[in-house]
Parts: structure tokens; sequence; C-alpha cells
């Protein structure tokens, strides 16, 4: 069975039609001025920082819960054009439904995939979720309850 998980993997992963390559790539050459796209969000308890091959992703994602006073790291993936800085991206931090905390984001179109992350603590117990947010519109919220 062990022979066949590389062969499974590689099944699980959708191969995109030519269309939505184009559509990327139209993007990330001409969409200055257009704004970032939020392509993926995780709640993460590591991020890698050495390994080349999986430097800047999330090496160790948090589930449902995780004790009080932990790190988590907000970690997001945009395209962003090429050559854009966006500086409109926000992270807000609520516990129980209150604004606790806000982090701004600066995302660069330097490459076809920006990744970044910032980190909050889970100072109390509660009900934590994480809104990734472009002005007043969330893109993403994402929840863990800190016990």
């Amino acid at each position: 069975m062990l022979v066949l998980a590389p062969f499974i993997t590689a099944l699980a992963i959708a191969q995109p039609a030519p269309e939505q390559i184009k559509a990327v790539w139209d993007y990330y050459q001409k969409g200055q001025g257009k704004g970032a796209i939020l392509a993926d969000a995780v709640l993460c308890k590591t991020v890698e920082q050495k390994a080349a091959d999986t430097k800047f992703e999330c090496a160790e994602p948090l589930g449902e819960s995780a004790p009080k006073d932990t790190l988590v790291n907000v970690w997001v993936a945009f395209l962003v054009p090429k050559g854009d800085t966006v500086e409109s991206v926000v992270v807000q931090a609520l516990l129980d439904g209150q604004v606790r905390e806000t982090k701004d984001l600066k995302l660069k179109g330097e490459t076809n995939r920006t990744r970044t992350w910032t980190a909050f603590s889970l100072k109390k117990a509660g009900k934590w979720e994480f809104r990734v947010m472009d002005k007043d519109k969330v893109l993403k919220s994402l929840s863990i309850t800190a016990n």
C-alpha cells in the first residue's frame, strides 16, 4: 500500500483547465490596481523557516481547539499582481465576538504566490475567531477554541 501513496496523492490534486491557468497569469501580469486575491488561510502552530521545499508554508496546522496562551499564526497566501503593493488587508482577532486586536498585512506582488503570516496569542479561554479582511469585506473567517 505504501507504494501507491504517491500515486494516490497525485490523483487528489486536480489539474486546472488551460483557461484557469491563463486567467491567473493574466491577473498576475496585468491586474495592477485590482487588489489581492486570497487563495488560502490556515491557523498554524508553526510556519517553516528553513527547509527550502516548504519554506514559509504552514508546517503544523492547528485543530479546533488549543490550550490558552498558545501562539497562533494566521497564515495566508494571496495572488497579488506583479509589482503591486496592497496594504488594505488586515487580520482581526475576536474573542467571543468582541474585537481584541487588529494587525495590518503588507502584500507585495513579487512572485505569483505571496505568503505571509501574523501571530496572535490566545490570552484567554473562549471561542476565538480570526477574520482576514480587505477593507470592510471578510475574505475568510477561521475559528479555534482556547481552553
